[in-house]
Order: structure tokens, then sequence, then C-alpha cells
């Protein structure tokens, strides 16, 4: 792999492999619920009701988030908590939910906890949850108690995913955001989602999750019940359809598992998909912070998107060994190209060389590379197109060649008369002459003029 630079005359165009989208695991978490019945109420309660439970608490256990369903309720749900006790043992409510029509979900933090007995804290409520000593309960005017109850089991596994536009292929521009979970319960026959989101162009058309990897496009495996933030449901085998390599539920379960999965909401303004979430997997943010742009007879050069100044390497450094040797005053003349710590940096679609990004030890900056070099401005560099920064040892990043100058055309020439030349008098013309005037002679022509002449004399 070559990359073409530019110092004081331009190379020729290089051939870079095209940048990857980056990713990493996103820890998974376990799920609790469980089934709801009356059975479970202590004392029993005789219905017919029953409902479903599924909690996640956060990796670092500041929050908790639920989604309750239920169904053949004597009557209004009038309250719902989750409460401390063990199987069999009734105890006191120390988190709300939020009571309202199946589905019910939310999200619960140290704000919304109530001391109960022993259970102090939110970090203990948290522990009682993850112990199996709590459960929660549905409460109804007809049973004030709680008409149906649900211990809070280990109930399988939990895989979120952050939902933006530019995680879509190709990107989008959008102000629209969500989060997604995806609950496989333990024996893999369910997958309990809850999907929020928010500021997207129009209304929701569909929503789906797809089979595909980061940066790579799939087709529907499952759908989702587009409506409202939160979309919530459970999907099953009979939910499933096929998808290239993807021929079974088991199938699709285990690449939710694997990461190659993704939540997909789709709209008017982007019937392919407007913001997308890859499941179990971080997608960092992205940002374009360098493109090429056409400065003279130097061809296309790199520059910073924010301002179109001209980005340098310095041929001291070594590409690919995470260090910038231009400290002190070189980093006074020639200033770092810096992003925030977090964000991947992309470029337009003449930057295709592998853009990454290097921490400063000397200041604590992410600085942006290119093939691994470090980039940097010139601090003489005023406006755009400016190239005061090409010295020894400095280069600017030749994207593409410039374009080869045109011969100028022939000059067209005005028109020209020609005169043909006169004729010169050869032989046969002579001869012809002394005949016209023999002839004349005879006429009597110059007997007239010799009378003429004799009669002046006379």
């Amino acid at each position: 792999m070559r990359r073409n630079r530019l110092a004081l005359v331009v190379a020729s165009l290089a051939l870079v492999a095209l940048p990857g989208i980056t990713s990493a695991a996103d820890p998974t978490q376990p799920a609790y619920g469980g089934p709801m019945t009356g059975a479970q109420e202590t004392p029993a309660v005789a219905t017919s009701a029953t409902g479903q439970g599924t909690f996640v608490i956060s990796a670092s256990g500041s929050t908790i988030t639920y989604l309750v369903t239920y169904s053949g309720l004597s009557g209004t749900v009038s309250a719902a908590h989750i409460h401390t006790g063990a199987p069999g043992i009734k105890g006191g409510a120390i988190l709300p939910l939020t009571a309202g029509p199946s589905p019910m979900s939310g999200t619960l933090s140290a704000a919304d906890f109530t001391v109960s007995g022993s259970v102090t804290t939110f970090a203990q409520a948290v522990a009682d949850i993850r112990a199996g000593t709590t459960y929660f309960n549905l409460h109804t005017a007809a049973n004030p108690g709680g008409e149906i109850r649900g211990q809070m089991l280990a109930a399988g596994d939990a895989y979120f995913a952050d939902i933006n536009g530019f995680q879509e292929n190709p990107a989008v521009a959008t102000s629209a955001s969500g989060r997604g979970t995806a609950v496989i319960s333990a024996d893999g026959s369910t997958i309990t989602y809850v999907v929020t989101y928010g500021g997207l162009s129009g209304t929701l058309n569909a929503a789906h999750i797809h089979t595909g990897a980061a940066g790579s496009n799939g087709g529907v495996i499952l759908p989702l019940a587009a409506g409202p933030s939160p979309m919530t449901g459970t999907l099953t085998t009979a939910n499933f359809a096929a998808s290239g390599a993807v021929t079974t539920f088991v199938q699709a379960v285990a690449a939710i598992r694997a990461g190659t999965t993704y939540f997909n909401l789709h709209t008017s303004a982007n019937p392919g998909g407007e913001i997308r979430g890859q499941i179990g997997v971080t997608v960092p943010a992205q940002t374009q912070v360098v493109e090429g742009a056409s400065i003279g007879s130097l061809g296309t050069l790199m520059v910073a998107a924010s301002n179109g100044l001209t980005l340098y390497t310095f041929t001291k450094d070594v590409p690919g060994n995470g260090v910038s040797v231009c400290t002190g005053g070189c980093l006074t003349a020639w200033p770092a190209l810096t992003i925030p710590a977090g964000v991947t940096p992309t470029g337009d679609a003449s930057v295709t060389g592998q853009l990454g990004t290097i921490i400063r030890p000397d200041t604590g900056q992410s600085q942006v590379t290119y093939d691994g070099w470090p980039l940097y401005f010139f601090q003489n560099d005023k406006v755009p197109g400016d190239t005061t920064g090409i010295y020894t040892n400095w280069e600017a990043i030749v994207l593409a060649a410039p374009a080869p100058t045109a011969a100028p055309p022939a000059p067209t020439l005005p028109p020209t008369s020609i005169v043909a030349p006169a004729t010169p008098i050869g032989n046969a013309d002579v001869m012809g002459l002394l005949v016209i005037i023999g002839l004349l002679a005879g006429a009597g022509t110059f007997g007239w003029l010799g009378r003429r002449r004799s009669s002046e004399q006379n």
C-alpha cells in the first residue's frame, strides 16, 4: 500500500484501502423477570389475568429498564411496583412502575427508590433483584394488595443498540436518534424488545430487525410493531422471515448474539432507513473531519472539513507507531488536527485511505491520522487554498493528481489572396506576334502611318 504526497512536485496517485466502520462489542447484560399470575400472590388470588415482565439492569447498575405486559385483569391497573420479598413472601414496595395500559415500560434510577425494611439503598435493591428476592406486582381496585405477581428471576440476556443516522449505509443526515434493547429468553424461544426514538423526519412507516454486520446492509428477518415511541413486543419463530444465510429463528437468535443484526427505522423521506442501531455492538460516533479540495496545479489535496485549510504530514514521524515527534515549538508552528476523544474520523469520497487517531501524551488530545501518519496544519496558512507549509520534511497529501493540461489548438490562419504568376512569353508567342504585325502591314496600317509622318514633314 502506498500513499501519494506532495513535496515540491506532484507525485502520482496512490492505491489505498477503503476504510470500514469500526465497532466494539456492547457488554451483554442479564435480564430478570418472568410470568405473572394470581397464584403467586400471598395469599393467592383467583383470577384469569396473566402477565409477563422483563427487567434489565445497566452495566453500571445505575438504571433498571423494564417492560411489563398483561391482560385479563378485573379492572384498570391502579398501581404497580417492584417489591422486596422472596417467593411466597410479601414485602414492601421499593420502586414504582408507571401504571397504565399494557405494555408498561420505563427506566428507574436511585431517584425513584423508596426504603423498605432492610433494603435501604438503590444499590441494595439492584443486588436483591440479582439475588431473586424481589417481585413485581399489579394492583387493581378489586385486589388492592395485588391481583397478579411475578418473581424477578434470571430471564435471559439483554443486547443493546444506540440508533442513529450515521450507522445507515450510506449514512443519513438526521437529528433523529433512539435506543433499543433486545432480550433473548433463557431458552432462546423469544426475543423481547423495547425501542425508543425521537426526532424523525416524519411518521415511522416500518421498523425491523435486519441481518448484517456494522456497515453492511441486509434483509429483514423480524418485524417490529411500528408505532409511537416506545415500541415494545415479543417475537417468536412465528414472526421470522428468512434472509440470506439466516434461514431459521435459531439462526436469527445466534446472529443477534454475534452482533450481526441491527434495528432499522424507516420513514417516507428515508425508505431504506433513517436511523439504525447495531444490536449488541457499539459503533462509535463518526464525524467528517477531512475532505478533498482542488488546489490549482497541485491537484486535489486533503484539507480539514471544518475550515478548508491544507493538511500536512511530517516525514520524521513513523507511520503507524502511534507517536508524533512534532512537539514544543514544532507543534506551535504545525498545530495538530484534533477531534474529541471517542469520535471516529471520516472523510468524503475522495479520501480513500485509512483514517484513525492517536492520543498525544503532551496534550492528551486525540490527533487524526491518515494511513498512520499524524496530520497537521501550518500556522501561516490563512485561507483555503494556501499551501505555504510545503517545506523540507513537510508534505501535503495528494488525493488526486492534477488533470493533464490540454495542448493549445493549432492557430487558424487568415485567408490569403493568391494571384497566379504571369505566364512567361515563349518562342511560339513571339512568332505569333510577328504574324500579327505582318498582317497589319499588309492592310496598309503602317503605310498610313508613314504618309502621316511625310505630310507632317512637309
